[in-house]
């Protein structure tokens, strides 16, 4: 008898491809970096454990994403920015078991993942895209490490893979400047939420599955800002701190990093800044400096 998670998944693929027919590999020279739905029903091993051979699977024919609907990703971060204001139509709501994905670069695939929502408690070792409704005038994806973990997790980051960074470089789409004059972090309140700093401000980020983090800014200059940091893992683990700085002058989204959490920023002027985060994927705070030398 077949689990409810394999007859959602394989609804849902079902819905997904009701007209293209599945196929064990993406058709050849068609495009550089692709996004497919598998096809069927996936053993739970491969996306909760992350263990076993998942090259088999097969793929729906059509992919979800491609070069032709994104506009840019961002390396540092794994971040899609999509044209056309919202998730692909044809992924439908997405069920608490998740919808696996393969990512293929140049008709390559390369590694397994899943499309997960906040309202699901499962956890997964797989990379992960959190698919709940966005707004704006260019749909923001994050590909996390796993979920709900982020960017921490066992074995090598399969996002890094060179062969996903030279298809994106070939197709014009790696860390490509958005062309929106008023942020489109500022064009999204749902999806982005922000905090203002200023010197001696304490951001406190909590991170389900992956720890807690503050980050106390010291010194803001042109476009760009120190910072000092500590952080401590959810699951035990050794406590971590540092020195960070952050400069919106260079290529690419300014991130804030502590440990294994990190923040968009971007700057605000006379000495202050904008911190950025999910709010379905992260809580933050603000304090003042005694939070960062007594917690």
């Amino acid at each position: 008898m077949q689990t409810l998670a394999t007859f959602l998944l394989l609804g849902a693929a079902i819905r997904l491809d009701a007209q293209t027919p599945a196929t064990a590999a993406p058709p050849a020279d068609t495009n550089l970096f692709a996004i497919y739905l598998v096809a069927g029903p996936v053993d739970n091993r491969l996306t909760v454990h992350g263990t076993g051979n998942w090259t088999h699977l097969p793929l729906l024919r059509a992919p979800i994403i491609t070069e032709r609907n994104l506009h840019a990703y961002e390396w540092k971060t794994h971040t899609l920015r999509l044209k056309g204001g919202m998730m692909p139509a044809s992924l439908g709501r997405v069920p608490v078991q998740g919808i696996p994905f393969v990512v293929v670069a140049a008709g390559e695939k390369i590694y397994l993942g899943t499309f997960m929502t906040t309202f699901s408690s499962m956890a997964v070792a797989v990379p992960a895209i959190v698919a709940d409704p966005i707004r704006g005038d260019l749909a923001t994806m994050v590909i996390d490490r796993t979920y709900p973990g982020g960017d921490s997790g066992p074995g090598p980051d399969l996002r890094n893979d060179e062969r996903i960074r030279r298809a994106l470089e070939a197709a014009g789409k790696l860390d490509r400047q958005v062309p929106n004059p008023n942020n489109v972090m500022e064009m999204d309140p749902v999806h982005f939420l922000h905090l203002t700093v200023t010197t001696n401000d304490t951001v406190r980020v909590e991170k389900p599955g992956v720890g807690t983090a503050l980050a106390r800014f010291v010194e803001f200059g042109n476009r760009s800002a120190k910072y000092v940091w500590r952080f401590k893992p959810m699951h035990g683990g050794r406590a971590k701190s540092g020195e960070g700085s952050v400069d919106e002058n260079t290529l690419g989204h300014a991130i804030v990093q502590a440990g294994d959490i990190r923040l968009e920023w971007s700057d605000g002027g006379a000495s202050k800044g904008y911190v950025y985060y999910y709010p379905y994927r992260e809580h933050a705070e603000l304090f003042g400096r005694e939070k960062f030398d007594t917690e």
